[in-house]
Order: C-alpha cells, then structure tokens, then sequence
C-alpha cells in the first residue's frame, strides 16, 4: 500500500505536514466507520468510532498548530481534508 503524501512548502516541514496528514487520514477513516455504523443504528460502534475519530482530530490539530499557516493552508485544500 502507498502511503499518500503532500509536498510541504517548506521541506523543514514535510516531516509534520506528513504527521498531520496521518492523523488526518486515520480521522476520515473512522468518521467513514462512524457514518456506516449511524446508519445501521449500532450504537457501540457508532461511539468507538465517534472516540477515535475526536482523538485524531484533535492530534491534527495539535500537529497543525506547530506548522507555519501556509502550511495547513495547503493541507486544508488537498484532498486528503
């Protein structure tokens, strides 16, 4: 499996931008889940998805916020947001 990639503005920063884009990834995956588990009507799963995904979140934006603006600019217009 590739791993997807964004190119940095700065190469300083491509190890964090590839951090947030991770954490990012991982965070649309279980929102994904979450969307599937909702219209099924599992409730379980629903709230294990809804955790993980509130915990990457907030690790992207934790990872976000040490980055340069026109860094998580360019991550917030990729497709990967």
């Amino acid at each position: 499996m590739n791993k997807p990639s964004l190119k940095a503005i700065n190469p300083i920063h491509q190890a964090k931008v590839n951090r947030a884009l991770l954490h990012l990834i991982k965070h649309n995956e279980a929102n994904d889940l979450w969307n599937k588990y909702d219209s099924e009507g599992d409730i379980k799963n629903m709230r294990t998805q809804e955790n993980i995904c509130n915990r990457r979140f907030d690790k992207y934006e934790e990872i976000a916020s040490e980055l340069p603006q026109r860094e998580v600019k360019n991550i917030e217009t990729s497709k990967f947001y």
